[in-house]
This record gives C-alpha cells, sequence and structure tokens, in this order.
C-alpha cells in the first residue's frame, strides 16, 4: 500500500479535476493507514480479502459505503 503523503498527493491532483472539499479528501485518504494506530485489521480498512492479499475488495467497500459516495470523505477514503 501506499503511504499516506503518496495518497495526499494523489488527492490533490485528483482534485483539482473534480474540486471537492480538499480537507475532507484528504482526510479520508489517509484514513485506512490512520485506523492502524487505533488497533483496526489491515484486512478491514482496506476492505481486503485476506491478509495475504493486498488488492482491496471493491464490492466490500461498495457495500459499506453505497448510499454515502457523495461525501468526500468517502470519495477520500477511495484514493
Amino acid at each position: 500500500m501506499a503511504s499516506s503523503v503518496i495518497h495526499m498527493a494523489v488527492t490533490n491532483e485528483i482534485n483539482k479535476v473534480i474540486k471537492r472539499d480538499n480537507n475532507k479528501l484528504l482526510i479520508g485518504s489517509i484514513a485506512p493507514d490512520i485506523s492502524k494506530h487505533i488497533g483496526e485489521s489491515k484486512v478491514k480498512r482496506h476492505f481486503l480479502d485476506n491478509e495475504d492479499n493486498d488488492i482491496p475488495n471493491i464490492d466490500k467497500f461498495l457495500t459499506k459505503y453505497k448510499y454515502r459516495m457523495n461525501d468526500d470523505f468517502v470519495l477520500g477514503y477511495c484514493d
């Protein structure tokens, strides 16, 4: 997984096009990496199928957030 700095840089570039609330997007983009400091598992925070797989399962993400996809925090989490 990319570092928080990379997530923030990508989010800033994306936001040049989509023009949303940059602060919420940035917080969302680093939320998965911050959650490890509160004891949440990588599998859960990155929507992985298991510990051996680093590819997020988009269906798991959409199941949880499908009604919040217009929320800037959630969009940032997606990046």
